[in-house]
């Protein structure tokens, strides 16, 4: 970097009012898309876009594909956030966490914390849309996979799967 471009970076640095929103943290409790945002920003600006991809900072992150809009109207805006540790195999390690998602709908309905790919079949049996958008309802993926010259058989739709498998477990904690 220039002498010059440091130097406007400093003086854009010094002239810009203190941050004074949340912490920069991960929060499991759901809050405001636009608050999500100012705590990314100031989180990019602090650290840059390589404190975000290897630092690693645990925080709800907009996923780079813009938001999703169902038949009815709704808008749907995801956030990822990657809970997995930098420890090499063979450490010891209390980390806890994944790559998760939640899902915001211009409704006011949020989705819970879950995998990757479940937010968007979670939204769309929320809002009464049984088909799911992966599989477009016959439970089996379409992609057709060859090993040498011989087609597979289909395979079983992995979001329709995963959110199966989380609504079960949703339904026994509730339960309990």
């Amino acid at each position: 970097m220039s002498a010059s471009a440091q130097l406007a970076f400093d003086f854009d640095d010094l002239t810009r009012p203190p941050y004074e929103g949340p912490e920069l943290r991960y929060y499991s409790e759901p809050l405001d898309p636009d608050l999500l945002d100012a705590i990314e920003h100031e989180q990019r600006r602090v650290h840059g876009n390589f404190g975000i991809a290897v630092g690693k900072p645990h925080l709800w992150l907009a996923l780079g594909q813009g938001p999703s809009f169902g038949p009815d109207g709704h808008m749907l805006l995801e956030y990822r956030a990657d809970l997995r540790c930098h420890h090499h195999r063979g450490e010891d390690c209390l980390c806890l966490g994944g790559l998760v998602q939640r899902g915001y709908c211009s409704c006011g309905w949020v989705s819970p914390i879950v995998t990757y790919g479940v937010v968007r079949r979670a939204w769309d049996a929320s809002h009464g849309r049984t088909e799911c958008w992966a599989c477009k309802g016959t439970r089996y993926m379409s992609a057709k996979v060859y090993i040498g010259n011989v087609l597979q058989p289909a395979s079983e739709c992995w979001v329709c799967r995963d959110f199966n498998a989380v609504a079960a477990f949703v339904e026994t904690v509730v339960a309990a």
